[in-house]
C-alpha cells in the first residue's frame, strides 16, 4: 500500500487527480456491475411495484373527468395572475412543506447558525478537502433528497397541472421555487453566521458566493426534476434491500455532479477571462461568471419544461 499512500502525499494536485481517476472509474464500474447483478434477485419485487404504480395511475386517469384526461389543454379566457401562475403553485408547495415537515424545516434553519459559526471560526484548523466534500454531499445529495416538494413529491398531480391555463415554464418555476428558496436561506444564514469571523476580503467573496448560490440551486433542482420527469419512479426504497433504488440514486448523483461541475467550470472560465480583461477588479470579473450561471439555470428551466410536456 505504500505507492497508493504516496499518492495522497504528493504536492502536485493535478498529477494526484490524474493518478486517482482510473481507480475511481474502476470502483464505480465494479459497484454498478454489482448493483446490476444483485438487482436480478429483486426483479420480481421491482416489477410488482411498477405494476402497482401503473394500475394506480390508470385508476386515477379513469376516475378523472374528460378534460382532465385530455392530452390537449385550452387557453383560459382570463390569463393567470402572479407571474403567469407560478406564485400560487409555489405557495401550495410551501404550505405542503410547512404542514408535513415544519419541525424539520425549523431545525435545519437553526442548525445553519452553529454550522456557519463553526466553519467561520475553525476554517484554518479544518481539513479543506474533507470540509468541502462534506458541504458538497449535504447540499447536492442530502438536501435534494429531503426537499421533495416539487414534481417528485406529488407525481399524481402532474396530469391535473397540465389542465391549468399556465405555460410549462411557469409551472416548473412554481414547483422548484420552494426548495430553491429554502436551500438559499440555509446557505445565506450559514454565510452570515460565518461572516463575523472572516476577514474583509473573505466577506466580500462570501457575498458573491451567496449571489452565485441562487442559479446553482435552480440548476440543481432542475436536474433532479428532469431526471424524475423523464423516468418517474418511487423516491423511497421498497423492502429492506432495493438495489434498483440504490442504482438510480447513484446514477442521479453522478449526473448532478457532472452537470454542476460543467456549469461551474464554464462560470469560472468566464470569470477568469473577465479578470484578464479587468485586472484587480474581482467584483467586476465575477459578474460575467455569475451571469453565465444564471444563463445555465435558465436553460435548465427550459429543459425541465420540455420534460414536463413529455411526461405522461
Amino acid at each position: 500500500f505504500r505507492p497508493v499512500a504516496g499518492l495522497y502525499q504528493a504536492y502536485n494536485t493535478g498529477a494526484m487527480l490524474f493518478a486517482l481517476l482510473p481507480v475511481v472509474l474502476l470502483e464505480i464500474t465494479i459497484l454498478l456491475a454489482a448493483i446490476i447483478h444483485l438487482d436480478h434477485h429483486l426483479q420480481d419485487e421491482s416489477s410488482d411495484s411498477s405494476a402497482r404504480a401503473h394500475r394506480r395511475w390508470q385508476a386515477i386517469l379513469k376516475s378523472g373527468s374528460v378534460w382532465q384526461r385530455s392530452a390537449k389543454s385550452h387557453r383560459s379566457r382570463r390569463a393567470p395572475r402572479h407571474f403567469a401562475g407560478a406564485v400560487p403553485i409555489a405557495w401550495t408547495q410551501a404550505l405542503r412543506m410547512s404542514r408535513s415537515a415544519g419541525p424539520l424545516v425549523i431545525g435545519l434553519l437553526l442548525l445553519a447558525v452553529p454550522a456557519g459559526v463553526l466553519l467561520g471560526s475553525q476554517w484554518q484548523q479544518l481539513p479543506t478537502s474533507s470540509t468541502m466534500g462534506a458541504i458538497f454531499f449535504v447540499f447536492v445529495f442530502m438536501l435534494p433528497r429531503t426537499l421533495v416538494y416539487d414534481f417528485r413529491g406529488n407525481p399524481d398531480a402532474i396530469e391535473y397541472m397540465k389542465t391549468l391555463p399556465a405555460p410549462a415554464w411557469s409551472v416548473c418555476l412554481g414547483q422548484i421555487a420552494t426548495p430553491v428558496v429554502f436551500t438559499c436561506l440555509l446557505q445565506w444564514i450559514a454565510a452570515l453566521s460565518a461572516a463575523p469571523f472572516a476577514t474583509p476580503g473573505v466577506q466580500h467573496w462570501l457575498a458573491l458566493l451567496c449571489i452565485a448560490m441562487v442559479p446553482t440551486n435552480i440548476l440543481l433542482f432542475c436536474v433532479e426534476n428532469i431526471s424524475f420527469l423523464l423516468a418517474p419512479t418511487r423516491m423511497v426504497p421498497v423492502g429492506r434491500v432495493d438495489f434498483d433504488f440504490l442504482g438510480r440514486t447513484l446514477a442521479d448523483f453522478m449526473v448532478k455532479s457532472f452537470a454542476l461541475a460543467f456549469a461551474l467550470g464554464i462560470a469560472l472560465l468566464t470569470a477568469r477571462y473577465a479578470l484578464k480583461q479587468w485586472p484587480a477588479q474581482f467584483t467586476l470579473a465575477a459578474g460575467p461568471g455569475i451571469t453565465a450561471l444564471f444563463l445555465r439555470s435558465a436553460l435548465a428551466v427550459g429543459l425541465m419544461s420540455v420534460a414536463y410536456r413529455r411526461c405522461v
